[in-house]
């Protein structure tokens, strides 16, 4: 949460302003009409989710469903988003890492070398997709069994934790040359903070208005730590 307050402080920096507007553009655009979609159908279909016999518990398991399937619209959406926005969060993590250690990353100055690049990001994102969408089938299922979907619904906020980490350090990482398998083994070596960064991105995705900011933030956020992770590698080698 720490490195994500910082993404959000330094969406106003003056060398990343212009970096931030497109993503936020692009997902503003996309989940404001996807929580007006979601929002007119969400509310019939958990009033008819609970069996007679459970209708006392509808105070406890109604919020644990809510939140299950407000993850799964951010993150299913987030994901499309992020496909959209792929080569615009590259350049905004390149410049967050040259402001944040300038020393770590050269900065792109090559028009052809930068558009060259994009179309290996949106290639890259369809790798992600195709890795979430192999995941999540189970997960999805999950959710049309009664019962078994309140568990989906706990599941879900892990499963959204692990992508949105891997989503976000990804371009960190890609930006030093690191595949999309390399960057999971990355993440997965540290996993500690990469799992508190994805449990804290969750949570910002279902606060109203931040939501709306968390694709450049937990870019900027990632690119932290990442730096704050490799700084410290090179200090314990």
């Amino acid at each position: 949460m720490r490195h994500l307050l910082l993404g959000l402080g330094l969406l106003r920096h003056p060398k990343l302003r212009r970096f931030v507007l497109i993503p936020l553009l692009i997902n503003s655009l996309l989940l404001g009409s996807t929580l007006w979609w979601a929002m007119t159908s969400l509310f019939s279909y958990l009033e008819s989710l609970l069996p007679a016999w459970l209708a006392w518990a509808q105070w406890l398991i109604l919020p644990v469903v809510f939140i299950g399937f407000s993850l799964f619209i951010f993150q299913v959406f987030g994901l499309v988003a992020n496909l959209i926005a792929a080569p615009f969060n590259n350049l905004l993590s390149e410049r967050a890492e040259h402001l944040l250690r300038p020393e770590g990353v050269e900065i792109s100055t090559n028009q052809q070398s930068v558009f060259k690049r994009a179309f290996s990001d949106v290639q890259k994102e369809f790798q992600k997709l195709r890795y979430f969408l192999l995941r999540a089938a189970p997960l999805i299922i999950l959710f049309f069994i009664p019962g078994l979907n309140l568990i989906a619904s706990l599941l879900w906020f892990v499963f959204s934790a692990w992508m949105l980490s891997l989503e976000y350090l990804d371009y960190p990482l890609s930006n030093h040359d690191r595949n999309f398998q390399q960057s999971r083994v990355w993440v997965k070596q540290n996993r500690g903070i990469c799992w508190r960064f994805g449990f804290s991105a969750s949570l910002l995705s279902l606060i109203p208005v931040l939501n709306f900011l968390l694709m450049p933030a937990a870019v900027v956020a990632a690119t932290a730590i990442y730096s704050e992770v490799t700084s410290d590698q090179r200090f314990a080698d």
